[in-house]
């Protein structure tokens, strides 16, 4: 073996071994691998959703509070659900004047799957429903009101205040890579399961 070969082979050992040690410290010192397990705990949900509430929404017929948030997991749920106070009232006019008439207190029921905004790290609700508990009190005419006025100021709401922010060092390179790839719900626990593209 000349010399200029075992310079050579030293110098591809040596390569091979730091790229063993790379692979080692990815694994390792929390850079992501090619899936990546996130928990969220009921507290950190909870904590959450207290942002974006309480909630007044008013449109031309009917003014609308939510408030006292309760957050709901169960296990092999795929979603989170909320529970709410509401209140409702409808806009009469008497004397020239409107005024608001309180037509409706209640519970409602705030429900949405989990979607992860890759660019922002941001974990939000989508495809929220609601649905109005003990509705024999209000009319189905006014249930899709409410529907209609909410659902959208909702879904705004917690697109600005997500469920959950990734962040931190060992997310910035692989954030932009990454799917929400699968969700289970664990006693008290949301286990997200982040994947690279």
């Amino acid at each position: 073996m000349t010399k200029n070969q075992l310079q050579l082979g030293l110098i591809v050992a040596g390569a091979l071994f730091l790229i063993f040690l790379a692979i080692n410290a990815i694994g390792n010192n929390g850079v992501l691998s090619s899936s990546e397990t996130i928990q969220l705990s009921f507290k950190q949900i909870q904590r959450s959703v207290n942002r974006s509430f309480p909630l007044s929404h008013s449109s031309t017929q009917v003014n609308i509070n939510l408030k006292n948030p309760k957050v709901i997991l169960k296990e092999g749920w795929e979603h989170v659900a909320i529970n709410l106070d509401l209140s409702l009232a409808e806009k009469k006019r008497r004397a020239n004047r409107n005024i608001f008439k309180s037509v409706y207190k209640g519970k409602v029921t705030l429900s949405g799957s989990l979607k992860y905004l890759p660019k922002s790290g941001k974990i939000s609700l989508k495809d929220i429903k609601l649905r109005i508990l003990n509705s024999k009190n209000i009319n189905a005419r006014k249930i899709a009101q409410i529907e209609k006025s909410l659902i959208p100021v909702l879904q705004k709401k917690f697109n600005k205040y997500p469920i959950h922010r990734l962040k931190g060092k060992q997310f910035k390179h692989e954030l932009n890579k990454m799917t929400l790839n699968n969700i289970e719900i664990n006693k008290n626990n949301v286990n997200l399961e982040l994947a690279l593209k």
